[in-house]
């Protein structure tokens, strides 16, 4: 199983110029969120059933948002998504968790920006 890790070129760059201007994470927001990485990783590849992730942030939250391998709405990997979520935020991470249908960067435009977030994808 490989792993790809995307980055849009809007969610990590900098613009030292006006308002748009965006701070540098401290170290320790950067352990932080590359061990939420970390397990979020750990957890998809001992699942099999996921094919991306899509990581953002908003107000402070960390919202994973999971591409199924399978067509159809799978309530068992909705379930096991909770479980994951709560051990996560039991762990200390502002974490939300959601099972979406993969699609085209407008078709996921319905449920967060693309440009916008990190992906991860099991090939």
């Amino acid at each position: 199983m490989s792993t790809e890790v995307l980055l849009s070129a809007g969610a990590g760059s900098t613009n030292d110029s006006g308002p748009e201007r965006r701070r540098r994470p401290s170290r320790r927001a950067m352990v932080h969120f590359t061990t939420l990485l970390g397990s979020v990783r750990a957890w998809v590849a001992k699942d099999g059933r996921i094919a991306k992730v899509y990581i953002t942030s908003e107000d402070g939250i960390v919202h994973l948002r999971l591409a199924a391998k399978s067509g159809p709405y799978d309530f068992e990997l909705r379930r096991a998504l909770s479980e994951f979520v709560l051990k996560l935020t039991d762990g200390g991470f502002d974490v939300l968790g959601s099972l979406i249908p993969d699609g085209t960067p407008s078709e996921l435009a319905a449920y967060f920006d693309p440009d916008q977030a990190l992906v991860l994808s099991w090939q």
